[in-house]
């Protein structure tokens, strides 16, 4: 039984194309994932930087082992750090502040009126720093000729957030090799610490000395309510099937489907209470969302190689939960080998949302108010994140090998996301990446 000669479809046709089917479908960001038979050190750095917001700076580091012709191991290493301002759930204001209302930060501070680079009011963001730091281990085993199983741990702490993670997948190559098929499930156990406690949903922050500017259902009362840590649990599930349609296509198909419990609610984002007559914010709750989530996700690649230099990979993703989120995202690689040392990439990426059912960019307090509620809502959230919205990512990689040993790749990409019932500004974002890697 030799490992080498098991490997799935995805490694060998990966070596006759020239490696040219590593692109990673994620989100904002893009690992190594060799597919080399050796052993194998990767080492990055990230830097994520919204404009007036959030900056990530991220250091990872993967080794890859072959202890045997059936076996090899891979553990990881991650170290993040975040700063900046995140936007909590308040109306956004142009200029000036709408209100005196104050509310405490994320570290416990009393918040001041602070105004960005282009004048308008700051109270709609949080400022806050933190740190991350995440272990994972992975292990695959060549059980026959045509079954591999791979199984993996992995943890991660920072201030006020730990997570735990366990997974495990099986890859069953059938027709010559052609066609793998892939199932795969994942369990998730975190623990939300938020500093100073986690609020009750729905209450009250503070409200105007007036309390007639108020809606009836608003309690007022300063006291809040805070808990101990919480929990939340996610199981996923995945099925694929990948097929070598011929020389020069590879297509593949998954559908993911996962169940959320436990605590959903971001104890740090709030929602404005506005009452149009009284011209701006009377009151400030703590959002609430349900305590239970299902989500469901179909992914379709192809990957499709023109001549010998050139390779395109093309993908779209349909996503839905019970919450009424519906998001499709397209995604656009082309890699073109410019020497047999050198090659670059252009990427493209677009992704669109619809809100979920209880997003409201605001609480309208009386009744000529678009979102007026007469009694207090059972779930609320002014969550951007889970609000109507569109991105659109364009950049390029480019990468070097050095020597049969060692490659370089960096990359830039430049993402705009537009907020469309927010009523927040355009967030531009800038993500910047190094990638060494290196055999042994």
């Amino acid at each position: 039984m030799q490992l080498k000669k098991m490997k799935s479809i995805r490694g060998k046709l990966a070596l006759a194309t020239s490696a040219l089917l590593v692109a990673s479908p994620g989100h904002t960001t893009e690992n190594s994932d060799p597919s080399s038979d050796n052993d194998s050190v990767d080492i990055s750095r990230l830097y994520y930087a919204e404009e007036e917001r959030v900056t990530v700076e991220k250091i990872q580091a993967y080794i890859t082992k072959e202890i045997n012709e059936s076996n090899k191991v891979k553990l990881g290493y991650i170290y993040d750090t975040m700063s900046g301002a995140s936007p909590n759930g308040r109306i956004y204001v142009s200029s000036g502040d709408a209100s005196n209302i104050t509310y405490t930060t994320a570290s416990g501070n009393q918040n001041t009126v602070a105004t960005n680079s282009d004048g308008s009011s700051a109270t709609w963001k949080t400022n806050f720093k933190d740190t991350r730091k995440a272990y994972s281990a992975e292990w695959e085993h060549a059980i026959s000729n045509t079954i591999n199983a791979v199984a993996s741990a992995a943890t991660s702490s920072e201030n006020d957030y730990d997570s735990q993670t366990y997974s495990g997948k099986f890859l069953w190559d059938l027709n010559q090799r052609r066609t793998t098929l892939t199932i795969g499930a994942s369990a998730n156990f975190d623990t939300v610490k938020s500093i100073g406690g986690i609020p009750e949903g729905g209450s009250t922050i503070s409200c105007i000395t007036n309390q007639n500017f108020a809606p009836d259902w608003l309690n007022c009362d300063p006291n809040r309510i805070y808990y101990k840590p919480a929990s939340k649990n996610t199981v996923d599930y995945l099925f694929g099937i990948t097929q070598v349609w011929n020389r020069k296509t590879l297509m593949q198909f998954n559908f993911s489907f996962s169940e959320e419990n436990g605590y959903l609610t971001d104890p740090y984002k709030q929602v404005s209470v506005v009452n149009s007559e009284f011209g701006g914010e009377v009151a400030i709750i703590n959002e609430k969302r349900p305590d239970s989530r299902k989500t469901r996700a179909l992914f379709y690649k192809v990957v499709y190689v023109l001549n010998n230099n050139i390779a395109s990979h093309t993908s779209y993703r349909l996503f839905w939960d019970d919450w009424g989120v519906i998001a499709h995202t397209v995604n656009q690689r082309l890699r073109i080998n410019i020497t047999d040392r050198f090659y670059v990439q252009g990427h493209g990426r677009v992704h669109w949302q619809g809100a979920a059912d209880f997003f409201r960019s605001s609480i309208g307090a009386d009744k000529n108010s678009k979102y007026y509620f007469k009694e207090a809502p059972q779930y609320i959230s002014a969550d951007s994140r889970l609000g109507e919205l569109g991105t659109v990512t364009v950049g390029a990689k480019v990468a070097y090998k050095i020597n049969n040993s060692s490659n370089i790749s960096a990359r830039a990409e430049r993402m705009m996301q537009k907020y469309n019932d927010g009523l927040l500004p355009t967030m531009n974002t800038w993500i910047m990446q190094v990638i060494l890697n290196i055999k042994f």
